[in-house]
């Protein structure tokens, strides 16, 4: 495991890759909410470079901004200082470009909908008749790449919680999203499943190479997934520390019996007591 501040240091920069390497630039970010005495601030001057092509994952306490820093990266929260940019562009132009995927702890699945139709929606809106591009992948090759092949007919009811997430990975990956933002998409699964999808998660990822930014409230499962673990202290959320995880992909369960493992989720425990 690779630290890259100090320990029991609390900072709020967070320097993970040169600009040119980055596929997020986050520079003094503030977000508040409300105004006067009753205002609250979510974070406060948090800088973060997230390189392109790894996994970072998003560790902290609730209320330290983790959410909100995911949904300012994706132009849904305005920030009230500081600067975020995505491949070099605001997060507006970014968004307009479609190169963001968003999937949230609800899979939002229209009901009405089969799973490929599901997977298909953002085509659909987003076309308005045109035909799809190279730049559209083919939703039933999406399916397959989640396991899901056979299910494409299937409606959401007929679909286990663990099925529903996977369609809905399928429609944040159908547009080829340069990066993926992942809002605790597993928290409401049970282990075995959970366990299940962090593999499957990543087996998707060594085969498309999107930077993905994953936020979780699970200490195994940030290390489990991440090439990096970024730690937010809360009131006011800010950096508390980056660590890299010195564990070579492909990642399979089995590693979190190790004692590489447990080294590094005890070192992240220890940090999320002090935040």
């Amino acid at each position: 495991m690779s630290i890259a501040l100090a320990e029991g240091a609390a900072h709020n920069a967070a320097p993970l890759a040169t600009a040119a390497d980055a596929a997020v630039e986050v520079s003094d970010l503030t977000i508040r909410f409300g105004t006067g005495p009753s205002a609250v601030t979510a974070l406060e001057r948090v800088s973060v470079s997230i390189p392109r092509g790894g996994i970072l994952t998003m560790l902290g306490p609730s209320g330290c901004g983790k959410s909100t820093m995911l949904r300012a990266i994706a132009d849904l929260v305005e920030p009230s200082g500081g600067a975020i940019t995505v491949f070099g562009k605001t997060p507006g132009e970014a968004r307009r470009d479609r190169d963001f995927g968003f999937v949230f702890q609800d899979a939002t699945l229209l009901p009405w909908r089969n799973a490929i139709d599901n997977v298909s929606l953002p085509l659909q809106v987003g076309l308005k008749g045109k035909q799809p591009h190279k730049d559209f992948d083919d939703p039933a090759r999406l399916l397959a790449l989640v396991g899901l092949k056979g299910r494409e007919n299937a409606l959401p009811h007929e679909l286990s919680g663990g099925m529903r997430q996977r369609v809905a990975i399928a429609r944040a990956l159908v547009c080829r999203p340069r990066i993926l933002l992942m809002d605790e998409p597993f928290g409401a699964l049970d282990e075995i499943t959970r366990d299940k999808l962090n593999e499957e998660l990543l087996r998707i990822w060594e085969e498309t190479k999107t930077t993905i930014v994953f936020v979780t409230h699970s200490i195994p499962e940030a290390a489990f997934l991440g090439s990096h673990v970024l730690v937010l202290a809360a009131q006011p959320g800010r950096v508390r520390e980056f660590d890299e995880i010195d564990l070579p992909y492909p990642r399979r369960l089995a590693m979190r019996d190790t004692m590489e493992f447990v080294t590094i989720t005890a070192h992240l425990r220890r940090l999320l007591e002090t935040c």
